[in-house]
């Protein structure tokens, strides 16, 4: 042999190309041309495209010893040939009792298909031979229609793969070895088949992507050409993981919350390849942009080396955004078996390669590497995150056609080895895309699983994490308005808790950050503020170009300033490749972007306490929480939480020494607009704006569905989430931009306001509000506010019946009760708190108990009839004695109730 023994361990292969002007039929016929070559050269005499009834083929060859005849049908595709041109081939020669059939097809058999050949061989009936391209590649050889492999082919050629071409001779590409893999392919240099055009003729066809060509001088020891195309050197970076839970990079395994269902469905998943109960082999993991898709697969990578898992699956994460080339491909194999032999979870051969770029999973290596995983039943897992990366840039299209070779190879063949891929999701594709169609394509063979926002309890776990590593807990409203602003969202939440890490580590109090409303923009520039001119020059240009090259980065910008964006965790290393941490925060880089981020915020409080505090604060100026409870009359915890959402309003702020002030451009009479703007983007708004009729009308039924469905996934009582709505409403009402007429709502249109429009009851407003004199008991009044929390509240019958009329009266004179239509139910004020806390604290708020308080400071020994004919001339009303004494003795009573609540009289 010419070879010395060489070839007999070379692979060979064989590749069948025309150009692209060639139509279907022009296709089909360079194959049967050469089908008819083959059969010629073994003594067949061959007739070309012939028609019977009921049956086409494509050549009838008559063998000319036996006078056996042939018929030939030749298939010139790529893709896997199915089944049934099998069966329509074999049901043809049935009906027309042919005995004799042969399939030639360039492309492999689907396994349908090979399970139809293999019953056919055992059929007595019939003869059928199938010729793939490995036989019809020896048949070429056997009949001296294709040259022979050269001579003395280097040690360093694993495989060989003959090219056929109308336009050509046939030539052999030797994919020449370095590290494993193919690094180029070594051509005879005496081909008259310029190098140049045969590398843009495989790229045209898609054969051998990402090799250069290089000159082989054929003689007793062949010798290859230096070739002047730059060989790609392709690095694989696993997915890298935070080094503590302040890192912006994907949380380390030790840190992950959440995600347990999803983690179990993918767990069920693999078991099932393993158990071979299922032919699927891709699996996807779709999710919005810093929802933790590397941290699952991180995650995942870890906790398969439990002792559960460690002898099942082994799963080994890839970045992808450090590829470079198709080679990335096969290098992501070689490391993923070498890891998982390091890790003794599998024996990899010493001589582990990629033979044929073209096809990974068919070099002998590997092969022997899925017999033994298939033998063992465990899984190779091989997961490619950011895969976005590949699939939207266009310089990557060949990396991406190679990873969906790989992917329908692995999904056809089904061995033990699944490959995963995880991409955000609201990347716009145009259906003209190449790498939409092709990931399209492989739709029906892969299973999806995605990743939303956190449920409440992922939420408070990750918090918790946050405050073990500050070292100590934060406040309750503190913790719940990160939760709260949070919105579910993990990178934001994960944000905010670095943020409030940083301000405590600073000396804020956590007093101090209590209802700050933060937004993406400010916590985004919070990470450029210390960065000088040029660290942000090339911050900008790596998210502009993100994965960047980072030998061009080096050299445009130098070592120290690369080196103090990866320390400060803005920039991520990956392989040779740099980026921005976070593709949210590389859009906000490059284009200014931020994500909407919907605001949910439910007010604390009622609009008559938020207001009272802005009123008191325009007129006395900055104030402690003490001195502004005593001055309202509540206690300081209630005073947190109206000054809380008064700062989510944008409506106060703290001064130098702490101290709870208005903004400088609110006053108690702007107040009104700016909450109306801040209400404006609500979430609740937008949703009943866009849920109302073409009168811009919905009804309340309507309107609690949008809060069940907005608030899903709150941590609070259905009972807790359905009193949102009255609460809510009462705030648009103030801000003029809905109307209520008890059953259903109006949405103002934006140059109107509501006649609610800054009105407080009891304070300002277009319609005098009624007076509360205490007609019913605080006891009849507790009773009612209970019932009517209800959603169906109770008619004017049944309270009537019940003898709570004066109760209502009372209620509706506090603000937490009105009239919808005829029956009496809670407003937000009423609906907010505990019964008794709600009510304390609307009587001592009320005008009249105000009163009260300020005549018995004057005079603490003044009897209940004189208390009550003063408070008749301060409401400017002519009381009877009587009636005067009836009505001081029932504010007293509420006084009394309110005290021993532990409420102090307003100010």
């Amino acid at each position: 042999m010419a070879n010395g023994g060489r070839t007999s361990s070379l692979q060979r292969s064989l590749v069948v190309v025309v150009p692209e002007s060639f139509t279907t039929d022009e296709k089909g016929k360079f194959l049967e041309d050469l089908a008819e070559q083959v059969l010629t050269r073994q003594s067949f005499e061959v007739i070309k495209r012939i028609r019977f009834t009921g049956m086409e083929v494509d050549l009838v060859a008559r063998h000319k010893p036996s006078h056996d005849e042939v018929y030939v049908e030749c298939k010139f595709q790529k893709d896997r040939v199915g089944s049934n041109v099998v069966d329509l081939m074999v049901g043809q020669a049935f009906r027309r009792k042919v005995r004799r059939l042969a399939l030639v097809s360039v492309g492999e058999l689907t396994k349908d298909a090979k399970a139809a050949v293999e019953e056919l061989k055992n059929d007595d009936r019939l003869s059928f031979s199938h010729y793939d391209a490995e036989e019809f590649l020896n048949a070429l050889l056997d009949s001296s229609l294709a040259p022979p492999l050269p001579p003395s082919v280097p040690a360093s050629v694993l495989h060989a793969t003959l090219l056929a071409h109308p336009e050509h001779p046939y030539t052999w590409l030797l994919q020449e070895q370095k590290d494993g893999r193919p690094n180029r392919i070594l051509v005879d240099s005496s081909s008259d088949l310029d190098l140049v055009d045969l590398r843009g003729l495989l790229d045209a066809h898609e054969v051998l992507e990402g090799l250069p060509v290089a000159g082989l001088e054929i003689g007793s020891e062949s010798t290859p050409v230096p070739t002047s195309a730059p060989v790609v050197t392709e690095v694989v970076s696993r997915v890298a993981t935070a080094d503590t839970i302040l890192d912006y990079r994907p949380c380390a395994p030790e840190d992950f919350v959440g995600r347990r269902n999803l983690q179990k469905e993918i767990w069920d998943f693999l078991e099932s390849a393993r158990l071979g109960k299922t032919k699927t082999r891709i699996l996807a993991v779709v999710g919005a942009s810093g929802f933790g898709k590397s941290s699952l697969v991180a995650k995942l990578a870890s906790r398969f080396r439990n002792r559960k898992w460690k002898n099942r699956l082994f799963l080994y994460p890839v970045d992808v955004r450090s590829a470079r080339g198709p080679l990335f491909v096969a290098e992501a194999l070689l490391h993923s078996i070498r890891s998982a032999a390091e890790a003794g979870f599998i024996e990899a051969p010493p001589e582990l390669a990629v033979s044929d770029a073209d096809d990974i999973l068919g070099s002998p290596s590997v092969c022997a590497v899925l017999d033994r995983l298939k033998q063992e039943k465990k899984v190779l897992a091989i997961f490619f995150d950011q895969f976005e990366e590949v699939f939207t840039k266009d310089d990557l299209l060949p990396v991406f056609r190679t990873f969906r070779r790989f992917a329908l190879d692995i999904n056809g063949k089904s061995p033990s080895l699944v490959v995963g891929f995880s991409w955000r999701t609201g990347i716009a594709l145009s259906e003209s895309n190449p790498a939409y169609q092709l990931w399209n394509e492989l739709r029906d063979h892969r299973i999806t699983k995605s990743l939303g926002p956190f449920d409440s309890g992922e939420s408070s776990r990750l918090i918790t994490q946050f405050e073990s590593a500050l070292g100590e807990n934060l406040l309750p409203p503190l913790r719940r308005g990160l939760q709260e602003q949070g919105q579910g969202l993990p990178w934001l939440l994960k944000k905010l808790c670095i943020h409030v890490y940083n301000q405590v580590k600073r000396g804020v109090s956590q007093a101090d950050l209590l209802g700050s409303r933060l937004n993406v923009e400010r916590l985004f520039d919070e990470d450029l503020e210390p960065l000088n001119d040029a660290q942000l020059s090339c911050l900008k240009h790596i998210a502009a170009n993100s994965p960047a090259d980072s030998l061009d980065v080096y050299d445009r910008y130098g070592d120290e300033v690369v080196a103090s964006l990866v320390s400060s965790r803005l920039v991520l290393r990956t392989g040779q490749r740099l980026a921005v941490y976070w593709d949210i925060f590389r859009d906000y880089l490059t284009d200014g972007i931020v994500p909407t981020i919907p605001w949910t915020y439910i007010p604390n409080c009622t609009v008559g306490m938020a207001y009272a505090a802005a009123e008191y604060l325009h007129a006395r100026g900055a104030l402690e929480t003490a001195a502004l409870a005593k001055a309202l009359g509540y206690s300081e915890r209630t005073v947190v939480n109206i000054i809380t959402d008064l700062q989510n309003l944008a409506a106060a702020g703290k001064d130098e020494r702490g101290r709870h002030r208005l903004l400088s451009e609110v006053t108690a009479e702007t107040l009104p607009d700016r909450i109306r703007a801040q209400f404006r983007e609500h979430v609740l708004y937008e949703e009943i704006s866009r849920a109302a009729d073409g009168n811009r009308k919905l009804s309340r039924e309507k309107a609690l569905e949008l809060v069940r469905r907005v608030y899903s996934k709150t941590n609070v009582k259905s009972q807790t989430r359905d009193n949102y709505l009255p609460r809510i409403l009462s705030w648009l009402e103030f801000a003029g931009l809905v109307e209520t007429d008890g059953r259903s709502i109006e949405v103002m249109e934006a140059s109107r306001s509501g006649e609610g429009f800054g009105r407080v009851s009891g304070r300002i407003g277009r319609r005098k509000a009624k007076v509360f004199l205490g007609a019913a008991t605080p006891e009849a009044s507790l009773r009612l506010l209970g019932l009517i929390r209800k959603p169906e509240g109770l008619s004017r019958d049944q309270l009537l019946d019940m003898g709570l009329r004066n109760a209502a009266t009372d209620l509706v004179a506090l603000g937490l009760a009105e009239w919808r239509s005829d029956d009496c139910q809670a407003t937000a004020s009423g609906a907010a708190g505990g019964e008794r806390e709600s009510l304390a604290s609307a009587a001592l708020n009320s005008h009249t108990l105000r009163i009260i308080d300020e005549v018995l400071t004057a005079s603490p020994s003044i009897s209940r009839k004189n208390l009550g004919l003063e408070l008749s001339d301060r409401l400017e009303r002519d009381w009877k004695p009587s009636s005067a004494l009836r009505y001081a003795n029932g504010l007293c009573r509420y006084r009394a109730v309110a005290l021993a609540e532990g409420r102090e009289p307003a100010g």
